[in-house]
Protein backbone atom coordinates (compact mmCIF):
# COMPACT_ATOMS: atom_id res chain seq x y z
CA UNK A 1 0.00 0.00 0.00
CA UNK A 2 1.21 3.54 -0.71
CA UNK A 3 -0.78 6.66 0.47
CA UNK A 4 0.97 9.14 -1.66
CA UNK A 5 3.12 9.06 -4.63
CA UNK A 6 4.70 11.76 -7.29
CA UNK A 7 5.27 10.48 -10.94
CA UNK A 8 6.13 12.71 -13.20
CA UNK A 9 4.45 15.55 -11.34
CA UNK A 10 1.13 13.63 -11.11
CA UNK A 11 -0.16 12.90 -7.88
CA UNK A 12 -0.90 8.99 -6.34
CA UNK A 13 -2.72 8.53 -3.86
CA UNK A 14 -4.39 5.12 -1.90
CA UNK A 15 -2.24 3.00 -3.89
CA UNK A 16 -3.24 -0.77 -3.51
CA UNK A 17 -2.40 -4.01 -5.22
CA UNK A 18 -1.86 -7.48 -4.94
CA UNK A 19 1.89 -8.59 -6.61
CA UNK A 20 3.20 -11.96 -7.11
CA UNK A 21 6.64 -13.20 -8.18
CA UNK A 22 7.63 -16.57 -9.95
CA UNK A 23 10.31 -17.94 -11.98
CA UNK A 24 8.64 -16.47 -14.63
CA UNK A 25 8.09 -12.81 -13.75
CA UNK A 26 6.32 -10.53 -12.05
CA UNK A 27 2.39 -9.95 -11.97
CA UNK A 28 0.35 -7.13 -10.52
CA UNK A 29 -2.67 -7.97 -10.10
CA UNK A 30 -6.26 -6.10 -7.95
CA UNK A 31 -4.13 -2.17 -8.89
CA UNK A 32 -5.98 0.59 -7.45
CA UNK A 33 -5.76 4.07 -6.74
CA UNK A 34 -7.16 7.53 -7.03
CA UNK A 35 -5.20 10.38 -9.22
CA UNK A 36 -6.88 13.50 -10.76
CA UNK A 37 -9.48 13.09 -8.43
CA UNK A 38 -10.52 9.53 -10.71
CA UNK A 39 -10.57 5.76 -9.75
CA UNK A 40 -7.47 3.83 -11.42
CA UNK A 41 -7.99 -0.18 -11.46
CA UNK A 42 -5.90 -2.76 -13.79
CA UNK A 43 -3.09 -4.99 -13.58
CA UNK A 44 0.62 -5.19 -14.82
CA UNK A 45 2.08 -8.53 -15.93
CA UNK A 46 5.55 -9.29 -16.92
CA UNK A 47 6.49 -13.26 -17.33
CA UNK A 48 9.52 -14.02 -19.36
CA UNK A 49 9.61 -11.69 -22.10
CA UNK A 50 5.82 -10.94 -22.41
CA UNK A 51 4.24 -7.83 -21.18
CA UNK A 52 0.43 -7.36 -20.70
CA UNK A 53 -1.02 -4.98 -19.23
CA UNK A 54 -4.81 -3.10 -18.90
CA UNK A 55 -5.93 -0.06 -16.94
CA UNK A 56 -9.15 1.54 -16.30
CA UNK A 57 -9.32 5.42 -14.84
CA UNK A 58 -13.00 6.54 -14.48
CA UNK A 59 -13.95 10.02 -14.00
CA UNK A 60 -10.94 11.93 -13.74
CA UNK A 61 -10.58 15.76 -13.78
CA UNK A 62 -7.80 16.87 -15.48
CA UNK A 63 -6.64 20.72 -14.91
CA UNK A 64 -5.07 22.98 -17.53
CA UNK A 65 -4.16 25.92 -17.38
CA UNK A 66 -7.59 27.60 -17.74
CA UNK A 67 -10.04 24.97 -17.55
CA UNK A 68 -10.85 21.25 -16.56
CA UNK A 69 -11.01 18.32 -18.85
CA UNK A 70 -13.86 15.43 -17.51
CA UNK A 71 -14.16 12.06 -18.68
CA UNK A 72 -16.40 9.35 -18.14
CA UNK A 73 -13.46 6.77 -18.03
CA UNK A 74 -10.12 5.94 -20.10
CA UNK A 75 -8.87 2.79 -20.82
CA UNK A 76 -5.33 1.28 -22.09
CA UNK A 77 -4.59 -2.34 -22.72
CA UNK A 78 -1.17 -3.54 -24.61
CA UNK A 79 -0.29 -7.31 -24.39
CA UNK A 80 3.38 -7.91 -26.16
CA UNK A 81 6.80 -9.32 -26.60
CA UNK A 82 10.21 -8.42 -25.91
CA UNK A 83 12.18 -9.85 -28.55
CA UNK A 84 16.34 -9.66 -28.67
CA UNK A 85 17.83 -6.97 -27.57
CA UNK A 86 14.82 -4.68 -28.69
CA UNK A 87 14.01 -1.32 -26.06
CA UNK A 88 10.19 -1.44 -27.73
CA UNK A 89 8.07 -4.87 -27.35
CA UNK A 90 6.50 -6.34 -30.41
CA UNK A 91 2.66 -6.32 -29.97
CA UNK A 92 -0.95 -4.70 -30.15
CA UNK A 93 -3.26 -2.99 -27.99
CA UNK A 94 -5.91 -0.24 -27.62
CA UNK A 95 -6.82 3.06 -26.03
CA UNK A 96 -9.79 4.77 -25.55
CA UNK A 97 -11.43 7.99 -24.16
CA UNK A 98 -14.98 8.50 -23.40
CA UNK A 99 -17.39 11.13 -23.14
CA UNK A 100 -14.55 13.76 -22.82
CA UNK A 101 -15.48 17.30 -22.34
CA UNK A 102 -14.22 20.70 -20.77
CA UNK A 103 -16.04 21.65 -17.24
CA UNK A 104 -19.03 23.85 -17.68
CA UNK A 105 -19.04 23.46 -21.29
CA UNK A 106 -20.21 19.40 -21.08
CA UNK A 107 -22.84 19.52 -23.73
CA UNK A 108 -21.20 21.71 -26.52
CA UNK A 109 -17.21 19.61 -26.38
CA UNK A 110 -18.14 16.57 -25.30
CA UNK A 111 -16.21 13.77 -27.89
CA UNK A 112 -15.04 10.25 -27.79
CA UNK A 113 -11.43 9.35 -28.90
CA UNK A 114 -10.52 5.55 -29.58
CA UNK A 115 -7.08 4.38 -31.44
CA UNK A 116 -5.15 0.91 -32.01
CA UNK A 117 -1.73 0.86 -30.93
CA UNK A 118 0.95 -1.12 -32.80
CA UNK A 119 4.55 -1.35 -31.36
CA UNK A 120 7.04 -3.49 -33.95
CA UNK A 121 10.80 -3.10 -35.38
CA UNK A 122 11.26 -0.23 -32.83
CA UNK A 123 8.50 1.76 -33.73
CA UNK A 124 4.92 2.90 -32.24
CA UNK A 125 2.03 3.29 -34.40
CA UNK A 126 -1.37 4.51 -33.52
CA UNK A 127 -3.89 3.61 -36.27
CA UNK A 128 -7.02 4.08 -36.90
CA UNK A 129 -7.09 6.89 -34.09
CA UNK A 130 -10.65 8.57 -34.36
CA UNK A 131 -12.20 11.67 -32.61
CA UNK A 132 -16.38 12.17 -32.25
CA UNK A 133 -18.55 13.94 -30.79
CA UNK A 134 -21.62 13.37 -29.23
CA UNK A 135 -23.50 12.40 -32.21
CA UNK A 136 -20.81 10.32 -33.62
CA UNK A 137 -20.07 12.94 -36.30
CA UNK A 138 -16.33 12.59 -37.45
CA UNK A 139 -14.09 15.23 -35.78
CA UNK A 140 -10.49 13.85 -36.43
CA UNK A 141 -9.26 10.77 -38.10
CA UNK A 142 -5.10 10.35 -37.51
CA UNK A 143 -2.40 8.31 -37.64
CA UNK A 144 1.34 8.41 -36.19
CA UNK A 145 4.31 5.86 -36.20
CA UNK A 146 7.03 7.05 -33.51
CA UNK A 147 10.36 5.62 -34.49
CA UNK A 148 12.82 4.38 -31.94
CA UNK A 149 10.76 5.87 -29.19
CA UNK A 150 13.29 5.75 -26.31
CA UNK A 151 16.13 7.01 -28.30
CA UNK A 152 17.16 10.52 -28.19
CA UNK A 153 17.12 10.43 -32.21
CA UNK A 154 13.26 9.31 -32.29
CA UNK A 155 11.44 10.24 -35.19
CA UNK A 156 7.91 10.93 -35.33
CA UNK A 157 5.12 11.40 -38.58
CA UNK A 158 1.79 12.29 -37.88
CA UNK A 159 -1.19 12.24 -40.73
CA UNK A 160 -5.14 13.72 -40.38
CA UNK A 161 -7.36 12.68 -42.88
CA UNK A 162 -9.73 15.45 -41.83
CA UNK A 163 -10.55 17.74 -39.32
CA UNK A 164 -13.90 19.19 -38.82
CA UNK A 165 -13.23 22.64 -37.79
CA UNK A 166 -16.92 23.65 -36.73
CA UNK A 167 -16.55 20.32 -34.26
CA UNK A 168 -13.27 20.65 -33.06
CA UNK A 169 -13.70 24.53 -32.32
CA UNK A 170 -16.81 23.19 -30.40
CA UNK A 171 -14.44 21.41 -27.85
CA UNK A 172 -11.58 24.22 -28.30
CA UNK A 173 -13.52 26.63 -27.73
CA UNK A 174 -12.65 27.75 -23.89
CA UNK A 175 -8.90 27.92 -24.94
CA UNK A 176 -9.46 29.85 -28.24
CA UNK A 177 -8.89 33.77 -28.85
CA UNK A 178 -12.19 35.31 -28.17
CA UNK A 179 -12.69 36.50 -31.46
CA UNK A 180 -12.58 33.01 -32.92
CA UNK A 181 -14.66 31.43 -29.72
CA UNK A 182 -17.65 33.95 -30.29
CA UNK A 183 -17.31 34.00 -34.12
CA UNK A 184 -17.97 31.52 -37.14
CA UNK A 185 -15.31 28.90 -38.49
CA UNK A 186 -16.23 26.48 -41.24
CA UNK A 187 -13.88 24.34 -43.46
CA UNK A 188 -12.13 21.45 -43.11
CA UNK A 189 -8.19 20.91 -42.96
CA UNK A 190 -5.88 17.90 -43.62
CA UNK A 191 -1.86 17.25 -42.24
CA UNK A 192 1.35 15.74 -43.03
CA UNK A 193 3.99 15.90 -41.28
CA UNK A 194 7.17 14.20 -39.94
CA UNK A 195 9.69 15.64 -37.00
CA UNK A 196 13.70 14.37 -36.53
CA UNK A 197 14.71 14.83 -32.75
CA UNK A 198 11.14 14.87 -31.30
CA UNK A 199 10.86 17.14 -29.65
CA UNK A 200 13.65 18.68 -29.25
CA UNK A 201 15.60 20.56 -31.72
CA UNK A 202 12.91 18.85 -34.09
CA UNK A 203 13.22 19.73 -37.84
CA UNK A 204 9.35 19.52 -38.37
CA UNK A 205 9.05 18.36 -42.95
CA UNK A 206 5.33 17.97 -44.11
CA UNK A 207 2.43 19.31 -45.49
CA UNK A 208 -0.80 21.18 -43.96
CA UNK A 209 -3.93 20.96 -46.25
CA UNK A 210 -7.02 23.83 -46.21
CA UNK A 211 -10.19 23.55 -47.67
CA UNK A 212 -12.74 25.80 -48.03
CA UNK A 213 -11.82 27.35 -44.72
CA UNK A 214 -14.18 30.18 -43.88
CA UNK A 215 -13.74 32.74 -40.51
CA UNK A 216 -15.93 35.43 -39.31
CA UNK A 217 -15.24 37.49 -36.13
CA UNK A 218 -14.46 41.20 -34.64
CA UNK A 219 -10.79 40.91 -32.84
CA UNK A 220 -10.34 43.99 -30.89
CA UNK A 221 -13.82 45.46 -31.82
CA UNK A 222 -13.10 45.05 -35.31
CA UNK A 223 -14.71 43.83 -37.97
CA UNK A 224 -13.13 40.18 -39.92
CA UNK A 225 -14.04 38.27 -42.47
CA UNK A 226 -12.15 35.45 -44.70
CA UNK A 227 -13.41 33.27 -47.05
CA UNK A 228 -12.71 30.69 -48.93
CA UNK A 229 -9.00 29.85 -47.79
CA UNK A 230 -7.94 26.45 -50.05
CA UNK A 231 -4.60 25.20 -50.34
CA UNK A 232 -1.72 23.80 -49.01
CA UNK A 233 1.33 25.26 -46.51
CA UNK A 234 4.61 23.89 -46.82
CA UNK A 235 6.86 22.93 -44.12
CA UNK A 236 10.20 22.50 -45.74
CA UNK A 237 13.95 21.04 -44.88
CA UNK A 238 15.66 24.17 -47.02
CA UNK A 239 14.29 26.69 -49.17
CA UNK A 240 16.38 28.78 -51.85
CA UNK A 241 16.71 32.45 -50.34
CA UNK A 242 15.02 35.15 -52.04
CA UNK A 243 16.57 38.16 -53.68
CA UNK A 244 17.70 40.79 -51.68
CA UNK A 245 15.09 43.46 -53.09
CA UNK A 246 16.35 45.73 -50.13
CA UNK A 247 19.97 45.95 -51.88
CA UNK A 248 18.22 46.26 -54.90
CA UNK A 249 16.08 49.14 -53.54
CA UNK A 250 18.68 50.81 -52.20
CA UNK A 251 20.93 50.86 -55.70
CA UNK A 252 18.53 52.37 -57.38
CA UNK A 253 16.78 54.71 -55.29
CA UNK A 254 18.01 57.88 -57.57
CA UNK A 255 15.78 55.84 -59.70
CA UNK A 256 12.92 54.38 -58.06
CA UNK A 257 10.86 53.60 -61.28
CA UNK A 258 13.58 51.32 -62.20
CA UNK A 259 13.95 49.57 -58.94
CA UNK A 260 10.15 49.07 -59.75
CA UNK A 261 10.54 47.86 -63.08
CA UNK A 262 13.06 45.21 -61.66
CA UNK A 263 11.00 44.09 -59.15
CA UNK A 264 7.62 43.75 -61.46
CA UNK A 265 9.66 41.37 -63.69
CA UNK A 266 10.66 39.26 -61.25
CA UNK A 267 9.81 35.45 -62.42
CA UNK A 268 6.80 34.24 -60.31
CA UNK A 269 5.76 30.51 -60.03
CA UNK A 270 2.91 29.44 -61.74
CA UNK A 271 1.94 26.74 -59.02
CA UNK A 272 0.23 28.59 -56.00
CA UNK A 273 0.08 26.73 -52.39
CA UNK A 274 -2.62 29.05 -50.56
CA UNK A 275 -5.18 30.62 -51.98
CA UNK A 276 -7.85 33.16 -50.34
CA UNK A 277 -10.67 34.48 -52.17
CA UNK A 278 -11.62 37.44 -50.15
CA UNK A 279 -10.20 39.23 -46.69
CA UNK A 280 -11.91 42.02 -44.87
CA UNK A 281 -10.22 43.60 -41.96
CA UNK A 282 -11.88 47.00 -41.28
CA UNK A 283 -11.81 48.66 -44.15
CA UNK A 284 -9.38 47.02 -45.62
CA UNK A 285 -10.73 44.44 -48.49
CA UNK A 286 -7.82 41.84 -50.51
CA UNK A 287 -9.24 39.86 -53.15
CA UNK A 288 -7.56 37.18 -54.81
CA UNK A 289 -4.85 36.52 -52.25
CA UNK A 290 -2.18 34.30 -53.64
CA UNK A 291 0.42 32.74 -51.02
CA UNK A 292 3.94 31.06 -52.21
CA UNK A 293 5.45 30.03 -48.93
CA UNK A 294 7.13 27.84 -46.73
CA UNK A 295 8.80 27.31 -43.39
CA UNK A 296 12.24 26.15 -42.28
CA UNK A 297 12.18 25.28 -38.79
CA UNK A 298 11.14 28.95 -36.89
CA UNK A 299 11.51 30.82 -40.71
CA UNK A 300 8.63 31.74 -42.91
CA UNK A 301 9.70 32.25 -46.18
CA UNK A 302 6.81 34.31 -48.78
CA UNK A 303 8.34 33.49 -52.02
CA UNK A 304 5.06 35.44 -52.86
CA UNK A 305 2.28 37.25 -51.91
CA UNK A 306 0.04 39.04 -54.35
CA UNK A 307 -3.97 40.24 -54.43
CA UNK A 308 -5.80 42.62 -55.53
CA UNK A 309 -6.03 45.77 -53.18
CA UNK A 310 -8.23 49.58 -53.74
CA UNK A 311 -8.89 48.80 -57.49
CA UNK A 312 -5.05 47.77 -58.12
CA UNK A 313 -2.61 45.37 -57.11
CA UNK A 314 -0.64 44.30 -54.23
CA UNK A 315 2.76 42.10 -54.33
CA UNK A 316 5.70 41.05 -52.01
CA UNK A 317 8.36 38.61 -50.98
CA UNK A 318 10.32 38.13 -47.68
CA UNK A 319 10.76 36.44 -44.35
CA UNK A 320 10.08 36.56 -41.03
CA UNK A 321 11.92 34.12 -37.97
CA UNK A 322 9.51 33.82 -35.03
CA UNK A 323 11.70 31.98 -33.46
CA UNK A 324 13.36 32.59 -30.19
CA UNK A 325 16.25 34.46 -31.87
CA UNK A 326 14.91 38.16 -31.89
CA UNK A 327 18.32 39.27 -34.31
CA UNK A 328 17.15 39.41 -38.18
CA UNK A 329 13.50 39.05 -37.61
CA UNK A 330 12.44 39.85 -41.04
CA UNK A 331 12.97 41.27 -44.53
CA UNK A 332 9.66 42.32 -46.70
CA UNK A 333 9.52 44.36 -50.27
CA UNK A 334 5.96 45.24 -51.43
CA UNK A 335 5.13 46.37 -55.28
CA UNK A 336 2.16 48.46 -55.62
CA UNK A 337 1.14 48.07 -58.73
CA UNK A 338 -1.80 50.62 -60.35
CA UNK A 339 -4.03 51.27 -57.04
CA UNK A 340 -7.06 53.82 -56.72
CA UNK A 341 -6.52 56.80 -54.92
CA UNK A 342 -10.33 57.53 -54.75
CA UNK A 343 -10.79 53.82 -53.57
CA UNK A 344 -8.32 54.41 -50.56
CA UNK A 345 -9.88 57.31 -49.30
CA UNK A 346 -13.50 56.40 -49.92
CA UNK A 347 -12.62 53.50 -47.57
CA UNK A 348 -11.26 55.61 -44.82
CA UNK A 349 -13.85 57.09 -42.51
CA UNK A 350 -13.37 60.93 -42.97
CA UNK A 351 -11.15 60.81 -45.99
CA UNK A 352 -13.43 60.48 -48.73
CA UNK A 353 -13.38 62.42 -51.88
CA UNK A 354 -9.79 64.24 -50.95
CA UNK A 355 -7.78 63.24 -54.06
CA UNK A 356 -8.26 60.35 -57.53
CA UNK A 357 -6.17 59.03 -59.30
CA UNK A 358 -3.35 55.81 -59.88
CA UNK A 359 -0.91 54.85 -57.63
CA UNK A 360 2.37 53.20 -58.10
CA UNK A 361 5.04 52.36 -55.42
CA UNK A 362 7.58 50.16 -53.39
CA UNK A 363 8.72 50.03 -50.25
CA UNK A 364 11.52 48.13 -48.63
CA UNK A 365 11.50 46.81 -45.13
CA UNK A 366 14.35 45.06 -43.17
CA UNK A 367 13.17 44.45 -39.05
CA UNK A 368 16.42 44.12 -36.81
CA UNK A 369 14.27 42.79 -34.21
CA UNK A 370 10.70 42.12 -33.29
CA UNK A 371 9.77 45.70 -32.13
CA UNK A 372 8.53 48.48 -34.24
CA UNK A 373 11.32 50.58 -32.93
CA UNK A 374 13.65 48.30 -34.47
CA UNK A 375 12.47 48.78 -38.27
CA UNK A 376 14.23 50.25 -41.00
CA UNK A 377 13.11 50.70 -44.64
CA UNK A 378 12.70 53.25 -48.03
CA UNK A 379 9.62 54.02 -49.46
CA UNK A 380 8.33 55.61 -52.86
CA UNK A 381 4.81 56.05 -54.30
CA UNK A 382 3.96 58.11 -57.33
CA UNK A 383 0.60 58.95 -59.84
CA UNK A 384 0.57 58.28 -63.05
CA UNK A 385 -1.73 58.84 -66.14
CA UNK A 386 -4.44 56.61 -66.65
CA UNK A 387 -7.95 56.90 -68.57
CA UNK A 388 -9.62 54.94 -65.99
CA UNK A 389 -9.28 57.57 -63.02
CA UNK A 390 -7.96 61.18 -63.29
CA UNK A 391 -5.78 63.27 -60.94
CA UNK A 392 -8.51 65.37 -59.08
CA UNK A 393 -7.11 66.70 -55.63
CA UNK A 394 -10.90 67.45 -53.48
CA UNK A 395 -11.82 70.69 -51.72
CA UNK A 396 -11.84 68.75 -48.03
CA UNK A 397 -8.50 67.63 -48.76
CA UNK A 398 -7.67 71.08 -50.13
CA UNK A 399 -9.15 72.84 -46.97
CA UNK A 400 -6.99 70.40 -44.53
CA UNK A 401 -3.90 70.99 -46.35
CA UNK A 402 -5.13 75.07 -45.69
CA UNK A 403 -4.67 75.79 -49.34
CA UNK A 404 -8.67 77.98 -48.85
CA UNK A 405 -6.76 80.30 -50.88
CA UNK A 406 -6.51 78.50 -53.92
CA UNK A 407 -10.33 76.94 -54.11
CA UNK A 408 -11.41 80.51 -55.81
CA UNK A 409 -11.41 78.26 -59.66
CA UNK A 410 -13.53 75.51 -58.09
CA UNK A 411 -14.46 73.21 -55.53
CA UNK A 412 -11.17 70.95 -56.33
CA UNK A 413 -8.41 71.29 -58.20
CA UNK A 414 -6.58 68.99 -61.22
CA UNK A 415 -2.81 68.00 -60.91
CA UNK A 416 -0.41 66.31 -63.04
CA UNK A 417 2.15 65.12 -60.38
CA UNK A 418 1.93 63.49 -57.04
CA UNK A 419 4.74 61.92 -55.69
CA UNK A 420 5.75 60.89 -51.53
CA UNK A 421 9.15 58.88 -50.95
CA UNK A 422 11.47 58.94 -47.40
CA UNK A 423 12.82 56.53 -45.25
CA UNK A 424 12.07 54.33 -42.03
CA UNK A 425 15.15 54.66 -39.08
CA UNK A 426 14.63 53.02 -35.87
CA UNK A 427 11.03 52.93 -36.05
CA UNK A 428 10.81 56.18 -37.21
CA UNK A 429 9.66 57.36 -40.98
CA UNK A 430 10.52 60.76 -42.16
CA UNK A 431 9.20 61.68 -45.61
CA UNK A 432 11.50 63.45 -47.80
CA UNK A 433 9.67 64.59 -50.26
CA UNK A 434 5.43 64.86 -50.32
CA UNK A 435 4.37 67.04 -53.67
CA UNK A 436 1.36 67.47 -55.35
CA UNK A 437 1.29 70.20 -57.85
CA UNK A 438 -0.32 70.88 -60.95
CA UNK A 439 1.54 73.27 -64.21
CA UNK A 440 -1.39 75.00 -66.86
CA UNK A 441 0.44 76.97 -69.44
CA UNK A 442 3.81 76.65 -68.06
CA UNK A 443 2.97 78.05 -64.69
CA UNK A 444 2.35 76.16 -61.47
CA UNK A 445 -1.21 77.03 -60.23
CA UNK A 446 -0.98 74.14 -57.85
CA UNK A 447 1.76 73.33 -55.61
CA UNK A 448 1.46 71.29 -52.26
CA UNK A 449 4.62 70.08 -50.17
CA UNK A 450 5.69 68.66 -46.84
CA UNK A 451 6.97 70.61 -43.88
CA UNK A 452 10.33 70.58 -43.51
CA UNK A 453 10.21 70.02 -40.21
CA UNK A 454 6.71 68.46 -38.88
CA UNK A 455 7.44 65.69 -41.37
CA UNK A 456 8.66 62.20 -39.07
CA UNK A 457 5.93 60.10 -37.57
CA UNK A 458 6.82 56.83 -35.63
CA UNK A 459 5.30 53.34 -36.98
CA UNK A 460 4.03 52.34 -33.63
CA UNK A 461 1.64 55.43 -34.12
CA UNK A 462 0.88 54.99 -37.83
CA UNK A 463 0.10 51.57 -36.50
CA UNK A 464 -2.48 52.24 -33.43
CA UNK A 465 -4.36 55.17 -35.60
CA UNK A 466 -4.90 52.47 -38.99
CA UNK A 467 -5.74 49.95 -35.82
CA UNK A 468 -8.38 51.72 -34.65
CA UNK A 469 -9.49 53.65 -37.85
CA UNK A 470 -10.04 49.72 -39.00
CA UNK A 471 -11.69 49.15 -35.65
CA UNK A 472 -14.13 52.17 -36.24
CA UNK A 473 -14.51 51.48 -39.38
CA UNK A 474 -17.30 53.71 -40.58
CA UNK A 475 -17.32 56.32 -38.27
CA UNK A 476 -14.61 58.58 -37.25
CA UNK A 477 -11.54 59.98 -39.13
CA UNK A 478 -7.62 59.50 -39.67
CA UNK A 479 -5.84 61.67 -37.03
CA UNK A 480 -1.99 61.52 -37.23
CA UNK A 481 0.30 63.22 -34.99
CA UNK A 482 3.57 64.60 -36.71
CA UNK A 483 6.76 64.57 -35.17
CA UNK A 484 9.48 67.65 -35.77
Amino acid sequence: NIDEADLFSVKLRNLTSFASYSSNGYRTEKIKGDIFEGKLTGFLNTQGSNLKLNFSLSNPKIPSKENILIAENLNLSYEGKFENDDSLPTGTGEFSINNLYVEDYEEESKLNLKLDIISENETLSLKGGLINNGNNDVLLSFSSNIEQPFSEKRNLSYETKKMNLVEIKKFLNPYLPPFIRFGEITGDMKVQLSASNFPDNSTILGFIYFNNINIKGDPFGTYFNLENLNGRLNLSKSAKEISNINEIISKHTKNYKQAYRYTKNISLSDDSDVNIKRLDYGFFTLENIRLLMNIVKNKLTIKELSTNIFGGRLSSSGFYNFGDNKRKAGKFYFLFDDLSLKNITDSIPGTEGYISGRLNGIVSLVQKERRTSMLDGLFNFWTIGSKKEKRIIGRAFLERLGAKERLFLGSSKNYDKGQLHGYINDGVITFNELNISNSFLGFKDLNINVHNRRNSISVAHLLSVIRETARRSNTGSLDFQFQN
